[in-house]
């Protein structure tokens, strides 16, 4: 090959290089900007911790299962046509294990796993499929719900319960609480 093209290439390598360094560095800081502003977001703030504590939070199914959400603006930036905003936003959140909804305005967390109240009344675990308790175990809700808790004691396995309707609607079932 002639000097002059590996001269031109070796330029053109270091060039590239040096360029790299340096969208490295102000995408750092571009981050490290972002997630300030998140973490001084008084709005987003107060909905992370409500979405930590269930309060206020509706419940959701899809192909990753069930998670809980709450409606959530992120107040100074627009986030429906923002899509580099919304990287952004879902990185900061990927460290409270929660990710943004943009369609949808939403804060949504994974709930793990859980127990679910099928259609039959039968009791599974989400995670295995199996049937825990079934419907011919129990006569009412505060029997079944009896029944779940001395479960949950036994195997020291505590998940959410929940119940979905024909519709799509998921709903925690508190099973401390009598029918």
């Amino acid at each position: 090959m002639n000097t002059k093209i590996e001269t031109l290439q070796r330029a053109l390598t270091e060039t590239k290089a040096e360029q790299r360094k340096l969208i490295d560095s102000l995408e750092y800081q571009l981050r490290d900007e972002y997630r300030r502003v998140f973490g001084f977001d008084r709005e987003l703030q107060e909905a992370i911790g409500k979405l930590n504590c269930y309060e206020r939070v509706e419940y959701g199914c899809e192909e990753n299962g069930y998670y809980a959400w709450i409606r959530c603006y992120v107040s100074e930036f627009d986030t429906k046509t923002d899509l580099s905003l919304v990287d952004a936003l879902n990185d900061y959140l990927s460290d409270h294990g929660m990710e943004f909804d943009a369609e949808n305005d939403a804060l949504k967390m994974n709930i793990g796993g859980r127990l679910v109240v099928v259609d039959s009344g039968d009791v599974l675990d989400s995670e295995t499929g199996r049937t825990i308790i079934a419907r011919s175990a129990y006569a009412d809700e505060a029997e079944r719900n009896a029944l779940i808790e001395a479960w949950m004691e036994k195997n020291g396995y505590f998940p959410g319960v929940f119940s979905q309707d024909i519709h799509g609607n998921v709903f925690a079932i508190d099973t401390r609480k009598s029918a």
